[in-house]
C-alpha cells in the first residue's frame, strides 16, 4: 500500500504507470520521445491480469501482490520476502510520536530466509588512510528523520555514520561520512589501478570534422581535439 501510494503521490501526472497488482512500472517516455506501444503493452498488462485471476497459485501468500507466472512469482518471494537482519546499511524503523502505530507479530527466525549478502562491499576504512581532525561521536542531530546523507545514500541517523571530520592521508579529500571516506580511499588509493581494455578504435570511412577545419577519420582523435 505504501509504495501504491508513494506512486501516486510522487510520479502524479508524469510518464510512468505502475500496475496496482505487481508493482510493474511503464514509462511512455522512450529514448526517442513518446512511445505508445508502452500504452498499449500496459492495457494489454492489466487485461492479462483480469483474465488469470482465478489462478490462485500465482498471488503471493505472504503479501497481497498478483502475479503472470510462476517465475515472477519465485522472483518475488526470493528477492522481497527475505531477512536483512545484521546487513550493513539497513536503517532500523524509528517511531515518531505522531506517526500511527504498526503492530506486527514476531517472525519465526527459525524457518526465515535470508537474503545473500553482495560481494561487493566497503571495506573497512585501512590504518593511517585518514585521520580523525574532529571528534563527532557525541555529535547530536535534530529534525533529519527520513533525510539521506548526499555522499552514500544512508540516512543521516545511523549508527557510526559520522563518527568523525575525517581527512584523507595521501591527498587534500575530507569528509564526516565514514562509508564515503571508504570508497574514496578504495577507488583512488588501493594497490593496484584497474585496467581497462577499450579494444582497437574504429576507423570511420568518412572523416568528421570540427567547426575550426580539423578532420579525422579517427573517433578518438577528433575527441583529443575537442578536448585539448
Amino acid at each position: 500500500r505504501d509504495i501504491i501510494e508513494h506512486f501516486q503521490e510522487t510520479h502524479d501526472r508524469t510518464d510512468k504507470l505502475q500496475c496496482p497488482l505487481c508493482l510493474k512500472t511503464y514509462s511512455l517516455y522512450g529514448d526517442k520521445g513518446y512511445n505508445s506501444n508502452n500504452a498499449v503493452s500496459f492495457m494489454q498488462h492489466l487485461q492479462k491480469h483480469e483474465d488469470i485471476k482465478s489462478r490462485n497459485q500465482l498471488n503471493c501468500r505472504k503479501c497481497c501482490l498478483k502475479f503472470m507466472d510462476e517465475k515472477a512469482l519465485k522472483t518475488h518471494l526470493t528477492d522481497d520476502h527475505v531477512s536483512f537482519k545484521d546487513f550493513d546499511n539497513i536503517e532500523t524503523y524509528q517511531y515518531v510520536a505522531t506517526d500511527t502505530p504498526v503492530q506486527m507479530p514476531r517472525p519465526d527466525e527459525k524457518q526465515l530466509k535470508v537474503a545473500m549478502k553482495k560481494s561487493l562491499t566497503v571495506k573497512p576504512l585501512p590504518q593511517q588512510a585518514a585521520f580523525a581532525a574532529q571528534n563527532l561521536e557525541d555529535m547530536a542531530i535534530y529534525g533529519v528523520i527520513g533525510d539521506r546523507c548526499c555522499e552514500c545514500d544512508r540516512g543521516m541517523t545511523v549508527a557510526g555514520h559520522y563518527v568523525a571530520y575525517l581527512c584523507c592521508t595521501k591527498c587534500r579529500y575530507s569528509s564526516c561520512c565514514a562509508k564515503a571516506m571508504s570508497v574514496h580511499v578504495q577507488l583512488f588509493h588501493a594497490g593496484s589501478k584497474p585496467q581497462f581494455d577499450l579494444g582497437k578504435s574504429v576507423i570511420m570511412q568518412e572523416p568528421m570534422f570540427c567547426v575550426c577545419g580539423y578532420s579525422a577519420h579517427s573517433g578518438n582523435k577528433l575527441a583529443k581535439h575537442l578536448g585539448s
